[in-house]
C-alpha cells in the first residue's frame, strides 16, 4: 500500500484546563488531538471507549473557535469537516470556545462532539504523527503520483528539443542581423572611401599647379 504516516494517541488521565492541555502536549512535540477524517473520528471513538475516563467521560481534542471568522477549526488550520455535534441543548454553543469529544453522550451515540468555555478541567488527548507505527495509532495513506511511467522523460526531452529549435532560431537570426549590420555598414564605408579620394584628387592638382608656377617663375 506504499508508505503510510500514522497518528498516534495518548490519553491523558489527569485532568486540566484547555490551553493547559495544549501546552502540555506540546511539550512533548505532540498537539491535541485532530481529526480530519470520519476514519479517525471512528477510530479515536472506539479507543476511547476502551479507556477509564472521569465521571464526565470526555476529553479536550484539538477543536477551538476561531475568534475572527467564528467558526470551528482545528488548531492545525484546517476546518471541521465532520459533523458529530450532539443535539441536545445548544451545541456548537455560540459562546463557548473549546472542543470535546464524550465517550458516549447522549446515550447511544458514541463519540460525540460539543463545546465548553475552558474553565472547567477535562481529560485530554495529544496526537503525534510519526512513522513508527506502535501503540495506539491511525494509519493515514500517503497518495501515489498519478504520472504515468515516463512521463518526466518525455516532458524533459520535449523541452531539450524545443530549447534546441529555439537555440538554431536565435543563431540563425543572430547570423541575419550580423549580415545586415554589414549590408548597412558598406554605404557609409563607401562615402568616406570617396571622400578621401577626392581631398586626394584636389591635393593632387594643388600641387601640380603649385609646380607649373614655379617653373614659370624661372
Amino acid at each position: 500500500d506504499g508508505e503510510r504516516l500514522c497518528s498516534c494517541y495518548t490519553f491523558n488521565k489527569r485532568q486540566s484546563f484547555w490551553p493547559n492541555a495544549r501546552d502540555s502536549c506540546e511539550s512533548n512535540d505532540k498537539t491535541l488531538a485532530v481529526m480530519e477524517s470520519e476514519q479517525e473520528w471512528q477510530f479515536i471513538t472506539n479507543e476511547i471507549q476502551n479507556k477509564s475516563g472521569s465521571r464526565y467521560d470526555e476529553r479536550s481534542i484539538g477543536l477551538k473557535k476561531n475568534s475572527v471568522t467564528r467558526r470551528w477549526t482545528w488548531i492545525n488550520g484546517k476546518s471541521l469537516t465532520i459533523d458529530k455535534w450532539h443535539k441536545e441543548g445548544i451545541n456548537p454553543d455560540p459562546n463557548d470556545t473549546y472542543g470535546l469529544i464524550h465517550k458516549e453522550y447522549p446515550p447511544g451515540f458514541k463519540g460525540s462532539l460539543s463545546t465548553y468555555r475552558g474553565y472547567v478541567k477535562r481529560q485530554w488527548i495529544c496526537e503525534e504523527e510519526t512513522d513508527n507505527c506502535r501503540g495506539d495509532c491511525f494509519s493515514h495513506p500517503v497518495p501515489r503520483s498519478t504520472s504515468p511511467p515516463g512521463t518526466k522523460a518525455f516532458t524533459t526531452k520535449v523541452k531539450t528539443s524545443i530549447e534546441q529549435d529555439v537555440t538554431d532560431v536565435s543563431g540563425v537570426s543572430n547570423t541575419l542581423t550580423t549580415a545586415d549590420d554589414k549590408s548597412r555598414s558598406s554605404p557609409t564605408v563607401m562615402l568616406v572611401v570617396a571622400s578621401l579620394g577626392a581631398v586626394l584628387f584636389v591635393a593632387l592638382i594643388i600641387l601640380i599647379i603649385v609646380i607649373l608656377l614655379r617653373r614659370k617663375k624661372r
